[in-house]
């Protein structure tokens, strides 16, 4: 299999990490649901970003022209639909909380695009618009874990110094602060959603 510029890939390489992927076998970009946080879209054939250059996805998933492939986070095939039965897939992801992103539209060019020209493919500038705000949600998750560190550190300092009556109280405050924690980022990432 060979991705952009000719170089080679492996499936494995896409699947890996916490998230879901979505392959399209020889299907056309225009098809692909919305981009959404959590889900990595590809597709595969001619007119893809990918080459299947040894039949190993059509092979391995029994693909067929304008087929789609659901794989979960941890490996496993979640779905196998065609192009039509996408919006199945789209309200399966829903369920399991992987929603999309409310992407703004772009504002009117000021002069026209002349005809000639092609201008980039609509879902590849809004996967770029998910991987932005996906990237700003992660830096803020950094921020509140490293502020959830830094009381924990503050909380076995204290404990070190008052004994295990102390020590007993901390770790009720730390459960509590990392729950407070927890629910603040819970919280955000439904904002985020809200926003949408």
């Amino acid at each position: 299999m060979t991705g952009a510029g000719g170089l080679p890939t492996r499936l494995f390489g896409l699947f890996q990490g916490p998230h879901w992927t979505l392959l399209g076998h020889d299907v056309d970009d225009t098809s692909a649901p919305t981009p959404r946080p959590g889900l990595h879209l590809h597709t595969i054939g001619a007119r893809g970003d990918l080459l299947d250059t040894g039949g190993w996805v059509q092979s391995a998933y029994g693909l067929t022209a304008e087929q789609w492939v659901l794989v979960r986070p941890d490996g496993y095939v979640a779905a196998v639909v065609d192009t039509a039965e996408l919006a199945a897939v789209e309200a399966y992801l829903d369920t399991v909380g992987v929603r999309p992103l409310a992407v703004a539209s772009p504002p009117a060019p000021e002069s026209p695009v002349p005809e000639s020209g092609t201008a980039t493919p609509r879902t590849r500038r809004e996967h770029r618009q998910v991987r932005t705000a996906a990237e700003e949600r992660f830096a803020t998750a950094q921020r509140e874990l490293q502020d959830l560190s830094r009381q924990f550190q503050r909380d076995l300092r204290t404990v070190r110094r008052q004994g295990e009556t102390k020590a007993i109280v901390a770790r009720s405050n730390l459960a509590e602060l990392a729950v407070q924690g927890i629910t603040r980022l819970a919280a955000g990432l439904r904002t985020d959603r809200g926003d949408r």
